[in-house]
């Protein structure tokens, strides 16, 4: 995705946000399986590197396949040999889950501690993850991986992630032991007013903390506090 003056906006919103309560790993996860969620990531690491933060983002959303090429997973160790420079201006980790590498992602100390300790030096760490609510066998336990961040943010479709789905990443997060530090809601397919996106998060943000932000985003752009 890239970082144009429709999405400046609402990202610097997100960003400001991360950096006010202090979180640097953070995660982007959705209810159900959406190859887009490497972008917000992306678009997010953007803002901040140019913001003058050393950042890295690492694609974990991406399908586990059996793959010639190696990757990094937490335990491996040489992580710097897996980084390259984004032309977005962030470091990228590049991480190829194999069906054999796959649950050493299962392992949340394990995770924690690689990203603190291999990935020290890097003021923020955002993470890609796949569906929170439904998993399916292709890709890592990403509730794992959530609960080894210091937030995540859930992204959902307005007019198309519905409550139970919203519901069901919240409560698989928490009940890891994640902190789920906001809602976005994206309103790129919303094409008729809707209130179902509101009547979900004000069913599922009960559960969350008071302090829990919900941003209403549009083409990850055009957001508001809610």
């Amino acid at each position: 995705m890239a970082v144009t003056e429709s999405v400046v906006g609402p990202l610097e919103q997100l960003a400001l946000s991360i950096i006010k309560d202090s979180h640097r790993v953070v995660g982007f996860s959705t209810p159900s399986q959406d190859p887009r969620i490497a972008s917000l990531s992306q678009a997010v690491g953007c803002l901040f590197a140019r913001s003058g933060y050393k950042t890295l983002v690492i694609d974990l959303a991406q399908p586990v396949r059996a793959s010639d090429r190696e990757g990094w997973h937490p335990g491996r160790g040489d992580v710097n040999r897996f980084i390259s420079r984004h032309e977005n201006d962030f470091d990228h980790l590049l991480a190829h889950p194999t069906p054999d590498t796959r649950f050493a992602f299962n392992n949340v100390k394990g995770t924690r501690a690689a990203l603190d300790g291999d990935l020290a030096t890097y003021e923020r760490v955002l993470i890609g993850l796949g569906s929170l609510h439904q998993p399916g066998p292709n890709i890592i336990n990403s509730v794992a991986v959530a609960a080894a961040c210091d937030a995540v943010y859930v992204v959902c479709k307005r007019g198309i992630t519905t409550a139970e789905q919203l519901s069901g990443a919240v409560q698989a997060a928490r009940a890891a032991g994640a902190n789920v530090a906001g809602v976005i809601v994206d309103e790129t397919h919303h094409v008729r007013l809707s209130e179902q996106m509101n009547a979900a998060s004000n069913r599922v943000l009960h559960m969350l903390p008071r302090a829990v932000k919900r941003l209403f985003v549009r083409t990850v752009g055009g957001a508001h506090r809610a």
